[in-house]
């Protein structure tokens, strides 16, 4: 198995998802796209792509 390759992203816009609980309590939370990859041998637009993330929620 061949290493896999960074793609190199910018993010144009990320968005905070809102979650009011009975309790009146508001968590807004969003995924934080950290570093995509895909095997050499794919084209950019394919469909074998990995992805790392982070999942950060704030109240």
């Amino acid at each position: 198995m061949r290493p896999l390759e960074d793609v190199p992203f910018k993010v144009v816009r990320e968005e905070w998802n809102t979650y009011d609980l009975g309790d009146g309590l508001q968590l807004k939370a969003r995924v934080v796209l950290l570093k995509v990859l895909k095997p050499p041998d794919i084209p950019i637009r394919g469909d074998s792509y990995q992805i790392h993330t982070h999942f950060v929620v704030n109240s």
